[in-house]
């Protein structure tokens, strides 16, 4: 699992428009930071959020290009954050196999993101119903996950109408629903990234098959190798029982 550049703006953009920074975040697995420390720190400044001139410095002279997840989500103000795995090999501290429906005891936390984990849980249902449960009600979850060109990356690829009908069908707030094309010709850590609009909106300008359309046109661009779907929704409430959608699409 990893952020690079890109995506680790994006991601911190949606931490200062929803979460406070005395909220608890939690990460499924540890996430290697993949930036170009020079880089990185012009596009923040220019986005305008706020984070610890010293740390940041702290960090920059002690790790150089291998910046810690933790020590990286500290200089922006948030220091109550947890990283969960089936190991501790890559430093989490919080142990569960996703593939298992978690118990009551479990604590819960006000943003929770997989990034890259939900595709390599075989018991993907039980692993959606985890990430709910492990989130406070008014919480946030963020999902970034292979949409197309990840064969063999994980058990699954999924499709944005995955994410959208299941939180629907749990009474969640979807904020935000996007692919994310990758332009894979470059450096790893400086991949460039084209993201669409909401991806609800195609519907409405092309009909059911106007995200299919959209996405064959694109293709045609051969700098994308890659495409991943983003879904940000908050968490309104708790459910006695989770339900499991019929494709909306299909209804």
């Amino acid at each position: 699992m990893a952020l690079y550049q890109s995506e680790l703006v994006k991601v911190l953009k949606f931490l200062h428009t929803y979460v406070r920074r005395d909220s608890s975040i939690l990460m499924l697995g540890v996430q290697k930071i993949l930036i170009d420390p020079e880089s990185f720190e012009k596009i923040i400044n220019r986005m305008g959020i706020p984070y610890d001139d010293e740390k940041w410095e702290k960090i920059k002279i002690e790790g150089g290009k291998n910046i810690g997840t933790f020590s990286l989500f500290e200089v922006f103000g948030y220091n109550d954050v947890h990283a969960l795995d089936i190991s501790d090999y890559e430093g989490a501290d919080i142990l569960v196999d996703l593939n298992i429906k978690i118990s009551e005891e479990h604590r819960r936390f006000d943003f929770v993101m997989n990034i890259g984990t939900l595709e390599h849980v075989f018991n993907v249902a039980t692993a959606m119903d985890n990430i709910f449960e492990l989130t406070e009600p008014e919480g946030y979850i963020l999902n970034i996950g292979p949409a197309a060109g990840y064969v063999d990356h994980g058990f699954f690829s999924f499709s944005p109408g995955f994410f959208e009908d299941y939180y629907r069908k749990n009474g969640c707030e979807i904020l935000d629903i996007f692919l994310e094309l990758i332009n894979d010709k470059t450096e790893y850590e400086k991949w460039h990234s084209y993201y669409t609009e909401d991806c609800r909106l195609f519907d409405d300008w092309e009909g059911e098959m106007g995200l299919q359309r959209y996405l064959d046109r694109i293709c045609k661009c051969d700098e994308i190798g890659r495409v991943q779907v983003w879904s940000l929704v908050k968490k309104n409430s708790d459910r006695n029982q989770l339900s499991y959608p019929i494709q909306r699409i299909y209804q």
